[in-house]
């Protein structure tokens, strides 16, 4: 509903639902998917099959997404494509309370420690953060299977980095581009190039699954981001100047996006042990949100050097990966 207010207190009231939203969206369903499928003892091969299928089918909702809120923003006005976000939510939350069993963990919650968090203020929780990011840092460092799952979350991070910060500033991007190259003050088509990303992430997964058959995902992955750092390094040096060449990059990253979700889930799978993924998940989480953070809110205005950043970012996942001693089975390496 903040959308519909035009004061800024109000729709920075609505960044800070949409980030809680956003963090809740990228764990709970997850968590949910997975403490189910153990207590149900599934196959673990279901747990894959289950997050493919999810995936290519909300890049599906999305490519179709992107065409309606075109048409509802060119009718209805720009507010129209957020209005009929909210009665997808809905259909959402009625559909989850109604079919979801509730999932409960066995561990009761101490609210005690949270009455104490509570009372120590900003400073307080970021000393908590930094004392949680320093124990998963050791604990990763303390056995040599850490150590490779250290070159796991750096990868992550560093990619979901540059993952983001494009999401933030594509649009901006485009429409300085769009100004430079037709002359007129008119945005662009948002919609229709949003489900254009979405149906090259969407090949991306699919060339996943061809891949994978062929050669390890650990290779998959190293090409994947040195593909991506150059279209990203493509958007810096090219600017606004060349129009056709800054959509191309952006539909190759956002396909290299689309291999990216499946392979990670096999990195961390594989090369994580279970006791150890809390550590890592927290860690590539921290990095993620410092490096966004800083990033955004001192170099939004220079489009160039921000993707820059991303590139070199891209860079260190690649370093990581050719530095990371993956051990692989002797089958999957004779099979490639």
């Amino acid at each position: 509903f903040t959308i519909f207010h035009d004061e800024y207190h109000s729709l920075l009231l609505g960044r800070i639902f949409y980030g809680i939203a956003t963090a809740l969206l990228h764990t709970t369903f997850d968590a949910w998917m997975s403490s189910e499928h153990m207590k149900n003892a599934f196959p673990d091969e279901w747990l894959m099959q289950t997050y493919q299928n999810v995936g290519r089918k909300t890049v599906i909702v999305a490519v179709g997404s992107g065409v309606v809120a075109e048409v509802c923003a060119s009718y209805a006005g720009l507010a129209a494509p957020f209005l009929a976000s909210m009665g997808c939510s809905l259909m959402g939350m009625i559909t989850i309370s109604n079919s979801w069993p509730k999932n409960v963990h066995d561990k009761p919650c101490s609210y005690e420690s949270l009455a104490e968090c509570s009372d120590d203020g900003i400073m307080g929780t970021l000393f908590t953060a930094l004392t949680s990011f320093l124990t998963a840092l050791s604990e990763l460092m303390s056995s040599s299977s850490g150590r490779t799952a250290l070159h796991v979350v750096i990868v992550q991070a560093f990619f979901e980095t540059s993952m983001y910060v494009t999401m933030f500033m594509w649009t901006p991007t485009l429409n300085a581009s769009t100004i430079e190259y037709m002359g007129i003050g008119v945005p662009p088509p948002y919609g229709i190039i949003f489900s254009i990303l979405m149906a090259a992430l969407m090949l991306g997964s699919h060339i996943f699954q061809v891949a994978f058959s062929s050669m390890e995902p650990e290779t998959v992955c190293f090409r994947m981001c040195c593909v991506a750092a150059c279209a990203i390094l493509v958007l810096a040096l090219c600017g606004t100047s060349a129009h056709w060449v800054l959509i191309t990059a952006l539909i190759l990253f956002q396909f290299c996006v689309g291999i990216y979700y499946p392979v990670i889930g096999h990195l961390r799978g594989h090369h994580i042990p279970f006791e150890q993924r809390s550590a890592a998940g927290d860690l590539s989480k921290t990095i993620l949100a410092i490096f966004v953070v800083l990033i955004l809110l001192n170099f939004a205005s220079m489009a160039s050097f921000v993707f820059l950043c991303c590139a070199f970012m891209l860079g260190g996942s690649v370093v990581s990966l050719y530095a990371a001693d993956f051990q692989i089975d002797d089958d999957d390496d004779d099979s490639c």
